[in-house]
């Protein structure tokens, strides 16, 4: 019942509203927000098979350039650290 009502206000106010006043259609246009930036691309990994002793099955590790240069500065920092330590074979009076 008050659909027949709405249709009928809708088809009377249509015909009574000259074409010169009825609004053209509107398209929308595309929002930009800033939570959409575009994200920087993806750092390329680089991935190395190691084998792994005692087992038959290789070892895949995936790293980027900066974190496999990371590595082997952390790397070459222990293996350093270990040649200037100071220990019981270091000194000339004792036998290793």
């Amino acid at each position: 019942m008050i659909y027949l009502l709405l249709l009928a206000l809708l088809a009377e106010q249509a015909a009574t509203m000259p074409i010169s006043e009825i609004p053209a259609p509107v398209t929308p246009t595309p929002v930009v927000s800033s939570a959409e930036t575009p994200k920087p691309p993806k750092p390329k990994l680089i991935c190395v098979t190691e084998s792994v002793m005692g087992s038959n099955f290789p070892k895949r590790t995936c790293a980027t350039a900066e974190q496999w240069k990371g590595q082997q500065k952390k790397e070459a920092e222990q293996m350093d650290r270990l040649r200037n330590q100071s220990g019981a074979c270091s000194g000339e009076s004792t036998r290793c």
